[in-house]
């Protein structure tokens, strides 16, 4: 898990050391953490711990040495990951201890922090005693006693991230669990568990406020963690150091997202738990899902319920039919999503808070900004200057905290000091509802002073009048009797005053309630209160008073006698009411004014409660009747209705239809507007625009009263139909009777408004899929329908978007007309309006920083460009401004509350007051009022909305809701269970919410259920189980043995008896529904029931006479085993094993059995079903890659969702051509429901087709067209490009094979020719595939030609070893231990001349090398023989410049540049060795080395080196590690040769060396004696062991033309060549090719009938009979409107050649066109519109026209990923149907252009006026294009040859290398491929004669069949995908590609 990017060895040692905190690291283990960091095996070698060593000693000043009282043990490096759960791929927790943990014991000595158990007992080691010490001799000397501990800062730059500072404020346990997390590197610590945090610190509630305040710091990093221990998965939190993250990946996550993905995918999002094992192969058992099922994390985003079978399986049959109707019959698991609305994400994401939740409190963010603190200004100075800044206002302390970023404890001592000091003046205020102390500079205290001596004045002199003011009687009140009444004094004695703190708003409180007392004389407390409200409220106050704050003033008022207060308690049998009384000083209980205000309450108590009564009797009878009458009448309209959406809508999205629609009909649509006739010309002038409308269709199907409808644009859209408004010629402009703007509302903007479920009306849905009548207004549609929806909802809808436009200051409403139809009322719509960007507002809840100034942006609504770029605005910087973050607790908390119309406004008014103000407080996003909420994305787009029905319990019938709507609706609920989570909490308000904690009910604890009881539990048919009488035997004898045994109750309780019973039960008599408390109860019953006897003592009396078992288990065996076992756990274990022991003997002794209670029977199965019952077949499924994940249809939004994938599919195929075709992407997008997109961009991404453009590169792409960021997946990379035979085959093929056939067919023979034949000696795999595919088809004719020279091999040896492997073996041992042949070429040139040869024996595979040193040196590298130049520069000076020791050659690469007068240069190199050691021989033994450090100072420095026999070693050694160390960087990727080298470098002996010259002599040896190696052979022998050759030097193969090729006259041009048609069959096929590939894709709307092809048929020579049966084939497939499957025509009409025929003369007269997804399908083309996509093309001039829109049609691609060629591609200006030669054109354009640059000069544009900038993107002038959309067609109906290519080549050589595979298998090769996409491109190639498709019908098999050959038969376009089969035929790369030819394009399309 380390990884290879930590740095320089230097990086990692002082890594290493720093990790290990204050404890320090033993050298010994240090080698450990090097080993794994450097990834070399233990132990290291010598020469690397040494310069690890050295590095230590030269680093000192950064570390100390210290020696430990006692050794340490060396640690022993453990990966959690290492051992993990095979079924759920987690971590499993290892018995013992894996770690090294030390003794947590914090020091905080001084600056020194951290945990160190001998940190005042160790000993420091000076640097001077090991300075000359090596790593040996300090372990020899200290041994394990010896530690390096690294400096503070170094500590804290290992612990703390490089972009992160360091942290101050941790105190010492805080910092010692940082340096435990750091020094578990990769493995982490988690936060709980035997082996966790909880190590460091007893208390989980301090290492969890520890971990979150790391975690706000950013110097650790959590992740979730699941471990499994025992049979429990645990899941908890894994810390570790930012640069530590773990990749491990749990298969359980694995699953779980997968499972969701699946789930999602379902229409009713769950699947029963049997489908759910078929999608995972990794779970083979059943048991092991069920595992994966009760973990945490499963049951958290899943949940299981049982549901009847029809129910799940709806066409199913009931086999009981007749059955009781009462009786729950089969039951099937069924798992479901628990959150069905929120993503995989949140899920985790919650799932992760959970468990560790971090508050990121904006007062600790505001305490790290230091913008205002001074460096040079003491803190009283700067604290004073705060106060000042604020003025005579002052400041509170939390704005002097946050301005000044000091400590709260310091910044209180500073207002004492400064308010003792006189410095400072206070006074209170209050803001909202608490009460806050200003402080105010002395300089600005004057006004404040008046301001309190005001208020203290008023205080003083505040009192009632002397006399109170008795209000008149004017009603008298008898008394009710039956009603008591009593009377007190009320005091709040509960409520504690603390220092009487008078704020302003208290004293006009007070001052308030003084004076409506002196009005009224008496009043109750919520009256009182309810006034006050109502007077704050007209002085503008925010704030509400509170209950509290009433007790608050009337306690001190009545404590002053100001007022007085009395409670009245009122009681009516068991009802009571209690009042208080607020009253003037001097009423007494006794006076009449409180006598008569009692007579009122209790006359006001008996009212209601009669009133109370009698409402409820009515009301219940009432009810009764109504729900009896309304039930039937609610059901039948219910079912009539179309239903609009339920849930929420985006409020601001459906506003901006509206505002769009009002902007047409207020603003554009003219009262003079011109009208058109609905007639033929205007319907054909509309289908140039929408293609797929049927001009002769639309008048056979028009309504009577749509006959004379009328157009009033001239263009087909949602404006064609609308009306202009009635002259309002007593109002403004502007003005609108919006119930006239509501009536002339069309269809589509409706649907886009309410957006209309799916399937609820199939008119409906009919009107909105017609081409023209989705543009009807909706009072056009028949009156039928128009009652089915709601006018309720749309009332209320349109009012809520009314609401919303006014408080947006868009529109201006007028008197409400009538109450009743709130749609009756006056609109005007504003022309200006304002915005402000307040994207640059800071973090907040729901309100913007009022301090802040934010840029303006006005808006005036000239044009509907206009309107679109004010919301496009809106929402750009509503969605971008940061709310929505956590609440401080300064903030109010805000709910989007129901909206009311603003005040209404004067006719003549509203223009005046059109200026673009905004209503409301401005604070929200872009300056709306905060109660619009603006700022949350739910309000923008349909994304967040849920489309599931809510999930019901079968068994209650209650919907199961959320957990956030339980949350939601009971406030209660949540400060409850808030107290249960967070129980440690030290606040004062959780203490007093404890009190809530009883009234929880706690739930029962149940006995500990293993898996054996939940598999019992589950096989329980009733709730008691039933007892056999053999059952109860076992139970009988289990009893007798635990008598028997003695065995204690606490040590061996009931529970493992029942245990042993169960197990017994289960495993011997065959019954699984027997848990183990179920035994441990029958027992009781039996002993109670007295059942036992005679049984028990008869088996405890044979046990006791038994002397076996007396001689085993006598008196003292408990003891004895509780001696050998001493843990209590291991106790039990074995307890319970001698107590089974015994049990099984004492059975087999009653019963006589053997091995099993019960004697096992065989039975042979009689059926096919029985068989397997008995014995499980294991059947390969299928794995998450090998699944296809396409399937056809179901209904038609599934079958947009597949269009808009393969149009997203086409678009990405082309990014890497010049021109983009994002507006054609973005036109036919426009096509489709947001919803559609949303779904269809969701599954392309979680299938692995495309992946989402990275944030960081988001911005490169322009917004105008960019459309969806995406590209395709790494996932579809691997596919396409990882393959058997690589796709470059084709390339050099067709290369090769050209130069082939130009050198056979040109006019001139080259000058490799030989005999007229093409000579090759080492080919490729191009090349390998023309010879081979050329041999198939007898084209060429090779000939071999042996090489001279061979190499004997021993052919009689004995044949248990392959001949291949004997002659390799041979070939490697020679090879490697063979001079180098360099080395034997110099020895040649030697003045002796005689050559030094090797032979090796072939008798007996035996060789002997002579070692000379010679060959030592040809062995070395290059670097090391600069040792003789430096030897041959001895007693001369040098300068070393390092930047000089290397240069680069004339092919750029770096080589060695010698300082010195270099020997390579020479001719011959040996010879200067020799001539150099002989010269110097006397100098050899003196040479010796120096300190390498002195030595490089010199050379660092400047200064010249004279070499010398001190430093000749060094010098060498130095330049041979500088040289080492550079070649080391190029070769970096070779990880293997770096640790080779590390292992096997040892120092060179120079001297022993250099005297091994002096001493060879190359005259000693006779090499030309060549019978001292010639093995003794006779001749036989030798003859025999010449046939076996292994050829050391390749053949050459020559290749010529076959005669009957080269004479072959039926010959065509290919590429200036006359060439024989057999060499290039594919360039006659071509064309056509091509041809059918744009015919396949390309679709024509056509006004033919079936009437028409009928005749055509005729003519073809169709009988009567085979015209009839094309009619039927035409009807059947018009009558399914998704289309028909090719198997379910072939299976519905069994004439294959017939069916082909029938239906290419449909495809060819555009009735029907073959489509398909899955398999192919054939679709009528009344039903087409949903398998295609309109499109246009755009010419250059047409992209140049449109301005500031083409910045997504051109652009450079390597912003985003790998540079391709700059070039230009064009579209051609032909035909869209023309796509060979629109194609050519194109890949023309992306050859690397070498034409001269264009002479074109840009001409002066003239600006644009405002009014003018509108684009022009109506489709309606060009010319619309339908086209299927597929990978290899771009979006502008072109063809892409660089993907067909590609894909042609990968399949091919994928069917080469699966000879005889199915069609179906190809497909799963391909997942991410559309499968109907895959078998047409096989079909291509089926007719580029590449391979051949077979159909195999395989017989049916009885007793009686025989073995026969299956039938074969060669398919052409109908087929089943399931039984055809592949055969590739033997020229299949030579056709393909010739098809492919010389590439146009330099790079993929991926």
């Amino acid at each position: 898990m380390y990884p290879n990017n930590r740095g320089s060895l230097q990086r990692i040692i002082l890594d290493e050391i720093a990790l290990e905190g204050l404890e320090g690291i033993t050298l010994p283990s240090l080698w450990v953490y090097m080993g794994k960091a450097l990834q070399i095996d233990l132990p290291l070698p010598l020469h690397l711990r040494d310069e690890i060593w050295r590095f230590i000693l030269r680093v000192h000043q950064h570390l100390q040495f210290f020696q430990l009282p006692q050794d340490r043990e060396t640690i022993e490096y453990f990966d959690r990951y290492q051992i993990v759960d095979a079924d759920l791929g987690v971590p499993i927790k290892p018995e013992k201890c894996p770690f090294t943990r030390y003794k947590c014991v914090p020091i905080s000595d001084d600056s020194i922090l951290g945990s160190c158990e001998f940190y005042k007992e160790r000993k420091l080691i000076p640097f001077e005693v090991v300075k000359d010490l090596d790593s040996e001799t300090v372990l020899k000397t200290f041994g394990k006693t010896f530690i390096i501990v690294a400096s503070q800062d170094l500590r804290y730059n290992a612990l703390t991230p490089e972009n992160i500072p360091r942290p101050k404020d941790l105190t010492p346990i805080q910092y010692c669990i940082w340096e435990a997390i750091g020094r578990s590197r990769f493995n982490g610590e988690p936060t709980a568990g035997p082996w966790s945090l909880q190590h460091f610190c007893k208390d989980a509630t301090i290492v969890f406020y520890i971990k979150n305040k790391l975690i706000r710091h950013g110097v650790i990093s959590h992740h979730l963690f699941n471990e499994k221990r025992g049979e429990r998965l645990i899941v908890g939190i894994l810390l570790t150091l930012p640069r530590f993250h773990p990749t491990n990946r749990s298969t359980l996550i694995a699953m779980v997202e997968k499972l969701y993905s699946i789930l999602k995918e379902k229409p009713e999002q769950k699947m029963p738990l049997v489908q759910i094992l078929t999608h995972f192969p990794t779970f083979e058992r059943s048991k092991t899902l069920r595992k994966a099922m009760l973990t945490h994390l499963f049951r958290q985003i899943f949940e299981t319920q049982s549901l009847p079978y029809l129910e799940v399986y709806k066409n199913a049959k009931s086999k009981n039919a007749n059955a009781n109707p009462s009786s729950k019959g089969r039951t099937v698991t069924v798992v479901s999503l628990r959150h069905p609305d929120r993503s995989i994400d949140e899920l985790f994401h919650g799932f992760e808070n959970e468990h560790g939740k971090t508050d990121a409190e904006t007062a600790d963010e505001d305490f790290h900004n230091e913008k205002h603190s001074f460096v040079d200004m003491t803190l009283r100075e700067e604290f004073y200057q705060c106060v000042s800044r604020f003025g005579s206002r002052g400041c509170s302390q939390t704005e002097i905290y946050r301005y000044m970023s000091t400590h709260h404890l310091t910044l209180r001592q500073l207002i004492k000091q400064m308010l003792g000091e006189g410095l400072i003046k206070s006074y209170f205020t209050d803001a909202g509802r608490q009460r806050l102390n200003m402080y105010v500079a002395i300089e600005h205290a004057d006004p404040v002073k008046k301001k309190v001596a005001t208020s203290l004045a008023v205080l003083k002199n505040l009192q009632c009048a002397e006399e109170p003011n008795i209000p008149e009687e004017g009603v008298t009140f008898n008394d009710i009797p039956q009603i008591t009444a009593r009377i007190k004094p009320f005091e709040y004695n509960d409520f504690q005053m603390q220092r009487e703190n008078n704020s302003q708003k208290v004293i006009t409180r007070k001052t308030y309630i003084v004076k409506t007392i002196d009005e009224k004389c008496i009043m109750s407390v919520m009256e009182l209160c309810k006034a006050i409200k109502i007077m704050e409220a007209n002085q503008g106050e925010q704030g509400e008073v509170c209950r509290k704050s009433i007790r608050r003033l009337l306690c001190s008022m009545t404590q002053q006698k100001i007022v007085r207060l009395y409670e009245i308690a009122l009681q009516c049998e068991e009802k009571i009411r209690l009042y208080r009384l607020v009253t003037h000083p001097k009423i007494d209980i006794n006076h009449k004014v409180l006598k008569h205000e009692i007579l009122k309450l209790k006359n006001s108590f008996f009212l209601s409660i009669e009133e109370r009564r009698l409402r409820q009797l009515a009301s219940f009878r009432y009810q009764n009747k109504r729900l009896k009458s309304m039930k039937k009448v609610k059901e039948a309209k219910a079912k009539e209705m179309i239903p609009l959406k339920s849930y929420k809508h985006p409020k601001f999205l459906v506003s901006r239809y509206l505002h769009e629609f009002l902007f047409y009909i207020v603003v554009e649509l003219s009262e003079y507007q011109a009208t058109y006739e609905v007639n033929e010309e205007l319907l054909m002038y509309w289908q140039q625009s929408e293609p797929s409308l049927q001009v002769n269709d639309y008048f056979k199907n028009i309504q009577p009263e749509h006959a004379k409808l009328r157009a009033y644009t001239k263009d087909i859209s949602w404006r064609t139909f609308i009306q202009p408004l009635p002259k309002y010629s007593d109002k403004p402009v502007g003005w609108v009777y919006f119930v006239d703007a509501i009536d002339r509302i069309p269809l589509s903007i409706f649907n886009k408004i309410f957006r209309l479920d799916r399937g609820v009306d199939q008119r409906l849905a009919d009107y909105l899929a017609h081409p023209v009548r989705q543009y009807y207004l909706m009072r056009q549609l028949p009156a039928d329908l128009q009652c089915k929806i709601s006018r309720v909802q749309l009332q209320r809808i349109y009012i809520s978007i009314l609401k919303l436009l006014n408080h947006m200051g868009l529109v201006q409403v007028g008197d409400r007309l009538d109450v009743r139809d709130p749609l009756m009322m006056w609109i005007y719509f504003n022309r200006k309006a304002r915005i402000f960007d307040t994207t640059p507002s800071e973090m907040s809840y729901a309100k913007v920083n009022a301090e802040r100034e934010y840029i303006p942006i006005c808006f005036e609504f000239r044009n509907f460009d206009d309107v679109h770029h004010y919301w496009t605005t809106l929402q750009r910087i509503c969605v971008y401004t940061k709310l929505g973050f956590r609440r401080g607790k300064t903030e109010k908390c805000v709910h989007e509350k129901v909206l009311t119309f603003l005040s209404a406004v004067d006719f003549d008014e509203a223009p005046a007051n059109d200026n673009g103000d905004q209503p409301g407080d401005g604070l929200g996003a872009a300056g709306l009022s905060t109660r619009l909420c603006a700022h949350t994305f739910r309000n923008w787009s349909w994304a967040l909305r849920t489309h599931s029905s809510p999930i019901k319990n079968v068994r209650t019938g209650r919907t199961v809701g959320s957990t956030s709507t339980v949350l939601r609706n009971n406030s209660k609920t949540v400060r409850v269970l808030g107290h249960n989570v967070r129980k440690a909490h030290t606040h004062i308000g959780v203490a007093k919410r404890a009190t809530i904690a009883p009234s929880v009910k706690r739930s029962k604890k149940s006995a500990v259920v293993d898996a054996i009881d939940r598999d019992a539990l589950k096989n329980m048919r009733t709730l008691r189980v039933q007892w056999s009488k053999q059952e109860d035997e076992v139970l009988l004898v289990a009893k007798a043995v635990s008598i028997y045994l003695a065995t204690p109750i606490p040590a061996f309780g009931f529970l493992s008896i029942g245990k042993v019973c169960r197990d017994v039960i289960r495993h011997s008599l065959g019954f699984y529904n027997k848990t183990t408390q179920a035994c441990v109860r029958r027992v009781q019953f039996l002993v109670h029931q007295k059942r036992h006897i005679p049984q028990v003592p008869t088996y405890l009396h044979m046990m006791q006479t038994d002397n076996y078992l007396q001689e085993k288990y006598a008196e003292g065996f408990l003891q004895k085993l509780k001696k050998i076992y001493p843990d209590r756990n291991e106790y039990t274990n074995a307890l319970s094993l001698h107590f089974t022991l015994v049990m099984c003997f004492l059975y087999k002794s009653i019963y006589n059995a053997t091995d099993s209670i019960i004697q096992s029977k065989y039975l042979l199965p009689d059926t096919v079903a029985e068989f397997e019952k008995c014995f499980t077949n294991r059947r390969p499924v299928e794995t998450g890659e090998d699944v296809i994940i396409y399937r056809n249809p179901e209904t038609d939004f599934d079958l947009k969702i597949a269009t808009v994938i393969n149009t997203l599919h086409s678009s990405l195929c082309s990014m890497r051509d010049k021109t983009l075709y994002n507006l054609q992407a973005f036109e036919i997008y426009k096509s489709f429901s947001e919803e559609i997109l949303q779904i269809a961009f969701a599954k392309a991404r979680s299938d692995g087709l495309v992946v989402a453009i990275k944030r960081k590169n988001l911005n490169l792409l322009p917004n105008q067209l960019a459309g969806p960021a995406y590209i395709l997946s790494s996932k579809y990379r691997l596919r396409l490009f990882f393959l058997r035979i690589p796709y470059s085959v084709y390339d050099s093929f067709y290369d090769y094979y050209e130069n082939v056939l130009a050198f056979f067919f040109g006019p001139h023979i080259t000058q490799h020719a030989t005999k007229n034949c093409v000579e090759l000696k080492s080919p490729t795999l191009g090349q390998l595939f023309v010879i081979a595919e050329s041999l198939s088809r007898e084209l060429l004719v090779p000939n071999l030609k042996l090489p001279i020279n061979i190499l004997t091999v021993d052919a009689e040896q004995n044949q248990t070893v392959s001949p291949m492997d004997r002659i390799l073996d041979h070939y490697h041992t020679i090879f490697d231990n063979a001079p180098n042949p360099e080395y034997s070429k110099y020895i040649e040139n030697e003045p002796n001349e005689k050559q030094v040869r090797v032979k090796f024996r072939p008798a007996n595979l035996s060789y002997k090398l002579h070692y000379t040193p010679y060959d030592f040196i040809s062995k070395l590298p290059i670097r090391y023989l600069h040792f003789f130049c430096a030897l041959k520069h001895m007693e001369q000076e040098i300068d070393i410049n390092f930047n000089k020791l290397e240069k680069e050659d004339e092919d750029g690469y770096k080589v060695i540049e010698c300082p010195f007068k270099c020997i390579l240069f020479e001719d011959n190199y040996l010879n200067a060795i020799e001539s150099i050691v002989a010269e110097k021989k006397e100098v050899l033994s003196s040479l010796s080395e120096i300190a390498p450090q002195k030595l490089l100072n010199m050379a660092t420095s400047g200064l010249s080196v004279k070499v010398e026999n001190s430093n000749l070693l060094t010098l060498v050694r130095m330049l041979e590690s500088f040289w080492h160390e550079k070649e080391t960087e190029i070769e970096r990727k070779d990880l293997g040769k770096i640790v080779g080298s590390l292992k096997a470098s040892k120092p060179i002996d120079w001297c022993q060396l250099c005297r091994e010259i002096l001493n060879f002599d190359a005259n000693d040896d006779d090499y030309d004696k060549a019978e001292e190696y010639e093995p003794t052979l006779n001749k036989e022998e030798r003859i025999v062991r010449a046939q076996d050759v292994f050829v050391v030097n390749l053949p050459t193969l020559q290749l010529k033309v076959n005669e009957n090729v080269q004479e072959s006259t039926d010959t065509i041009p290919y590429n200036a060549l006359k060439v024989p048609k057999i060499l290039v069959q594919s360039e006659l096929i071509k064309e056509q090719i091509l041809k059918k590939i744009s015919d396949e894709t390309l679709w024509k709307y056509t006004d033919l009938d079936i009437g028409t092809t009928r005749e055509k048929s005729r003519q073809l020579g169709f009988n009567e009979i085979e015209q009839k049966r094309l009619m039927e084939i035409h009807d059947y497939i018009e009558n399914h409107n998704l289309g028909v499957t090719v198997t379910a025509l072939m299976s519905k009409f069994p004439s294959i050649e017939f069916l082909q025929k029938s239906l290419d003369l449909l495809c060819s007269d555009y009735l029907i066109k073959r489509v398909g997804i899955y398999s192919f399908m054939y679709v009528h083309k009344n039903h087409i519109r949903s398998w295609v996509v309109h499109t246009f093309n755009l010419k250059r001039l047409e992209r140049e026209n449109m301005g500031g829109s083409t910045a997504a049609l051109k652009r450079n691609y390597e912003s985003l990923t790998n540079p391709i060629e700059n070039n230009f591609e064009e579209v051609v200006e032909n035909a869209p149907y023309k796509l060979q030669k629109v194609d050519e054109d194109a890949n023309q354009s992306e050859q690397p252009s070498t034409s001269r640059p264009s002479k074109r000069i840009v001409k002066p544009v003239k600006r644009f006026m405002v009014t003018e900038t509108r684009c022009n993107v109506n489709t309606a002038e060009r010319d619309v294009i339908v086209i299927k959309p597929v990978p290899w067609i771009r979006l502008n109906g072109s063809l892409n040859r660089r993907v067909l290519d590609k894909w042609l080549g990968s399949i091919l050589t994928e069917c080469v290398v699966r000879c005889c595979c199915s069609v179906r298998e190809i497909c799963l090769r391909f997942p991410l491929m559309v499968p109907v996409d895959v078998m047409f491109l096989l079909e291509i190639l089926n007719d580029l004669k590449c391979l051949r498709m077979i159909e195999v019908q395989k017989q049916e098999v009885d007793i009686f069949a025989q073995y026969e050959t299956p039938a074969e038969t060669i398919v052409t376009k109908l087929y089943n995908p399931e039984k055809t089969y592949i055969h590739t035929h033997g020229d299949a790369v030579m056709r393909l590609a010739l098809f492919i030819g010389k590439k146009k394009y330099n790079t993929e399309f991926i």
